[in-house]
């Protein structure tokens, strides 16, 4: 995976997927935009080293496992994680009654212990997101 650090290029004429300033070049994945990921959707990237990376997947291990199993779950979490907590907003960008977004989250609880309707909680799922887009990433990498 290369990094690259520029402005974002909207212009759809202009687009090159070998020189975008500002992505991260993947084959495919969650956000992807022709192949390349923006460093503005993955916000905690540039602080993590390698080696933190690494000690952060252990720790998050069976929150990622089961985000990475569950797409749905995984994609209902970005979605409310996106609409900064509001149920109404998620719900409606997932084409969703809200109550059946009300139903994952109690589920995305309930498979974790962890709450994503609470800040501190929330966070440490925004992690495990964070790391299971990565590892999606790198298994698509090495296929």
């Amino acid at each position: 995976m290369a990094l690259q650090i520029g402005e974002r290029l909207e212009e759809k004429s202009v687009y090159n997927p070998g020189l975008r300033p500002g992505g991260l070049q993947s084959e495919g994945g969650p956000t992807t935009r022709g192949g390349i990921f923006h460093i503005a959707d993955y916000p905690l990237l540039p602080f993590l080293s390698s080696n933190s990376r690494d000690q952060l997947a252990r720790s998050y291990r069976d929150v990622t496992a089961v985000l990475l199993k569950n797409p749905e779950l995984r994609g209902s979490l970005k979605a409310f994680l996106e609409a900064n907590f509001n149920v109404s907003t998620a719900a409606k960008k997932l084409f969703l009654h809200r109550n059946t977004l009300i139903y994952r989250l109690r589920k995305i609880s309930s498979l974790t212990s962890l709450d994503p309707r609470k800040f501190r909680e929330a966070i440490q799922l925004y992690m495990a997101l964070q790391l299971s887009c990565l590892e999606e990433m790198s298994e698509k990498k090495r296929a």
